[in-house]
């Protein structure tokens, strides 16, 4: 509720974030590597506001991924030897692969707003250190900078041995394994793959019926001949309606809204 306590504290972005925010509330890390992977990801954003309001930004615009990919798990009912492809199902689908689309198109933009700042991190303490020790760390940061560092981060230290001494709050692992993921070359793939079929002004919307309409139009014309004809149609169907509106109102007087 909006008096508990994390009703009280929740600010978060996105409906991830805040399920990210209740489960650690219920079960706080007790790790000591996850807890300074973190608190160095915390003192990175809090210490350079328009990096913090450039995240924020890109954070705003993308969709629900559990939502998402719970819509891709979705599999269709089976009777005998068939299945039946519902109209739930389809549309589950296909949203689904709408959020995909834009998830996937906002990370090069924003994979390289974090790679910026952590370049300028990397002068920062270039700057404060002496050449020597830096050497000694950066063939260590190297080695960790993969998916240890992130499922370190996530809580999940003890699956890969966890990184141990001072260099768990140093050298921004976190972020770096964060950049190393959204730059994963299977997800542009994966990206290629549905913009072969979707059309280039398809993407995700919070309005429910701004989404239904993106379901409809999502695929590209000549994919399916059928679903052509029944785009159509209903393109057909809302001039009538529109017009059929603006009669009434100029016969009766009146003001017609279509919803």
């Amino acid at each position: 509720t909006a008096n508990s306590l994390i009703g009280t504290i929740d600010f978060t972005k996105t409906t991830v974030g805040s399920r990210m925010l209740r489960s650690n509330l219920m079960a706080p890390p007790t790790d000591i590597d996850t807890i300074n992977t973190r608190l160095d990801l915390v003192d990175t954003l809090s210490c350079d506001e328009a990096f913090f309001y450039a995240v924020m930004d890109h954070l705003n615009n993308l969709p629900d991924i559990n939502r998402m990919l719970a819509g891709i798990a979705l599999s269709p009912w089976k009777r005998g030897e068939g299945s039946t492809v519902t109209h739930r199902i389809a549309s589950k689908g296909i949203s689904a692969l709408v959020c995909i689309k834009t998830a996937l198109s906002a990370l090069p933009a924003f994979s390289q707003i974090l790679q910026d700042q952590l370049k300028t991190l990397e002068r920062l303490e270039q700057s404060s250190h002496q050449l020597g020790s830096r050497k000694a760390e950066k063939s260590y940061e190297d080695t960790i900078a993969d998916k240890s560092s992130l499922l370190v981060g996530l809580g999940e230290a003890s699956t890969y041995g966890g990184i141990t001494g001072r260099h768990a709050i140093r050298n921004h692992h976190l972020l770096r394994a964060i950049i190393h993921v959204m730059r994963h070359p299977d997800l542009d793939e994966v990206l290629a793959t549905v913009t072969d079929v979707f059309n280039d002004g398809t993407a995700f919307t919070r309005k429910a019926e701004s989404m239904r309409h993106q379901e409809c139009f999502a695929l590209k014309a000549k994919t399916d001949g059928m679903l052509d004809v029944i785009r159509h149609t209903f393109l057909a169907n809302c001039d009538d309606i529109y017009r059929l509106a603006d009669e009434y109102a100029e016969t009766y007087d009146i003001r017609v809204t279509v919803k």
